[in-house]
């Protein structure tokens, strides 16, 4: 490498550094430089809905909105049509490794995005999403993406959105100056391992839960059951079966001489209530 690239390589990273603060935690280690977004992809807005043709030949094609492109993943369960002229195919055709970034929403929810791994063919994007497709080879989209969801990236977009009354929205200008703690290569492959590894491990214990949860919601209605049949304590076998006790309440019958009456009833509004010892109580207030 020639003194002339070093030296502008050092000053992008200096400059770049100079924007994360003098903290303890923004500082990279020697073998890390920072890089804006752009100096390491390109970044391209979408097709616009609703464009009038004015009778050009135009075509369909199946396109990514916003509610496909969630945080770390892409919802593909409904993908629509668009119309749109026949170049446009090429122009916003995306590429397995591209990274798809969201315009707008919840401040929280600035910039989330995910890997594009070309499941549906011939997929281009609306103008809402950004394409941000690697050039240099410097780094790999996984650990891009795993990058952009860190609390930097979360802060960066928070401070640089524009706000309107319910949203947030970055513009290409915006993501194209993130900038990004860039590693050698291998060490970027191994941050991606490890991080999968994690998730991995998150959605084993996220079934753990279902099924503990699962087994609980069925031992409560058991523990339920078994104390409707008086199977939870010892039982006196003098007592009075439940049942017989409930049948001759229905039937507005007396125990016995000294036990007193209790009677369920409707009076003439309607309201239930019930009687007891011969005074009476409304059961609903």
């Amino acid at each position: 490498m020639s003194t002339k690239c070093h030296s502008e390589r050092s000053e992008e990273s200096e400059t770049l550094r100079s924007t994360q603060g003098d903290n303890d935690e923004d500082q990279l280690p020697d073998t890390w430089v920072w890089k804006q977004l752009s100096a390491i992809a390109n970044v391209k807005g979408g097709v616009t809905k609703g464009r009038r043709f004015n009778g050009k030949k135009t075509i369909f094609l199946p396109y990514l909105r916003v509610a496909n492109v969630q945080d770390g993943y892409l919802d593909l369960t409904e993908i629509k049509q668009i119309e749109v002229l026949p170049e446009d195919k090429v122009k916003y055709a995306m590429k397995s490794g591209d990274l798809l970034f969201t315009e707008g929403g919840d401040r929280d929810k600035l910039g989330r995005g995910t890997v594009w791994r070309g499941k549906v063919q011939d997929c281009i994007h609306q103008n809402h999403i950004f394409r941000v497709r690697l050039k240099t080879g410097e780094a790999i989209p996984d650990y891009v993406s795993i990058t952009t969801k860190s609390d930097f990236s979360k802060h960066y977009f928070f401070e640089n959105a524009s706000q309107t009354v319910n949203l947030a929205s970055i513009n290409i200008r915006t993501l194209s100056a993130l900038p990004l703690p860039i590693p050698p290569l291998p060490e970027q492959h191994e941050i991606v391992r490890r991080v999968e590894a994690l998730f991995k491990k998150a959605d084993e214990i996220e079934v753990r839960y279902k099924k503990a949860k699962a087994f609980v919601d069925k031992l409560t209605q058991s523990i339920l059951a078994k104390a409707f049949r008086g199977e939870l304590v010892p039982q006196d076998p003098n007592d009075e079966p439940a049942s017989v006790l409930l049948e001759r309440i229905m039937m507005h019958k007396p125990i016995d001489s000294n036990t007193p009456t209790f009677v369920v009833y409707i009076d003439e509004s309607g309201d239930e209530g019930f009687r007891f010892n011969g005074g009476s109580s409304n059961c609903l207030q």
